[in-house]
């Protein structure tokens, strides 16, 4: 994928990030069913917060202009100690 593609888009469909982000506000706004769905239960604590998950997150000013967290795999490893 390119950087491009992942902040600006390809001129034929939005950007991955306005795609991400339009799949968050999906699942804010129909939580209870998706939360249903893998069958754990709803509690008002919920909160859906969109993050881009990469292999590697490039060095790029671009990304200053992203509107949500753009992490490493291996940065949300360790963060969440996941294996």
């Amino acid at each position: 994928m390119h950087l491009r593609e992942l902040t600006v888009g390809d001129g034929k469909r939005p950007s991955v990030v306005k795609r991400h982000q339009a799949r968050n506000d999906r699942i804010k706004q129909n939580l209870r069913i998706v939360l249903k769905s893998i069958r754990i239960r709803f509690k008002s604590a919920w909160e859906v917060q969109p993050i881009l998950v990469l292999d590697t997150v490039p060095m790029s000013p671009l990304f200053k202009e992203v509107s949500m967290p753009v992490v490493s795999l291996d940065m949300l490893k360790t963060r969440w100690s996941v294996s």
